[in-house]
């Protein structure tokens, strides 16, 4: 599994890195969901944050009564983040809590729609192209995507941090593809054009802390169109 762009430092660096906020207690909500999905799909992510979090808890109980000063500072060096909180214990959630739920939809997710009692009703917002949007939260957009094989989201940049998690098929974009599992991890610096692989619908999981800026010829043709009206 890719996991990341592969124009990263080093294999994984992002994901660990989005897997050891988790575990501060550093996430969103919807980014923090987007995780917990990832875990139940990736084993070997799941190992990771239990590591993180042994690790946490070993050293806090190494820690001799002391103001609270020194305690902070010692989860500082575990996590590399100045006031981070004490690790909370992992949720991991690996039953749908709804019947008939679509064999790729993981239980941390089937729950958000549960919750939120909108179950998936696709809309078609360009050729190939439907999303599901669901409230925002922590001042965060969160939305379901499918992409048809061969069809495209068009190029596109982003004002803060996109975080997508591949639930179904695949998706290429020039940075990696990407499959069941994998977390792409985007910002202002990728400007990137995803592309459905072939044979299957590919479906994600998308959590955005600002909006996506448009680049291509769609950016291009909405200027126009703008200036015509």
């Amino acid at each position: 599994m890719n996991q990341q762009y592969q124009n990263s430092s080093s294999t994984g660096v992002a994901v660990d890195a989005l897997i050891a906020d988790y575990v501060a207690g550093r996430l969103t909500m919807p980014a923090q969901l987007l995780v917990d999905a990832h875990m139940e799909i990736v084993p070997e992510s799941r190992k990771f944050a239990a590591t993180l979090e042994d690790i946490a808890g070993h050293a806090l109980d190494e820690i001799t009564p002391s103001p609270i000063a020194k305690s902070g500072a010692m989860l500082d060096a575990i996590f590399d983040a100045p006031d981070a909180p004490l690790p909370p214990a992992l949720q991991l959630k690996h039953e749908n809590s709804k019947s008939g739920a679509s064999d790729w939809l993981p239980g941390a997710l089937n729950n958000l729609l549960g919750e939120a009692e909108m179950p998936i009703s696709w809309r078609m917002k360009l050729p190939g192209v439907y999303i599901h949007r669901l409230p925002d939260r922590d001042g965060c957009e969160i939305q379901f995507l499918k992409i048809k094989p061969g069809y495209a989201v068009p190029t596109h940049t982003h004002e803060g941090r996109e975080l997508t998690l591949v639930l179904k098929g695949s998706f290429h974009d020039g940075g990696g593809t990407f499959g069941r599992g994998d977390i792409a991890v985007a910002d202002a610096a990728i400007d990137h054009k995803p592309v459905a692989g072939p044979g299957e619908d590919c479906i994600c999981f998308i959590v955005n802390d600002a909006p996506l800026r448009f680049t291509g010829f769609l950016a291009r043709f909405l200027s126009v169109f703008r200036h015509r009206h």
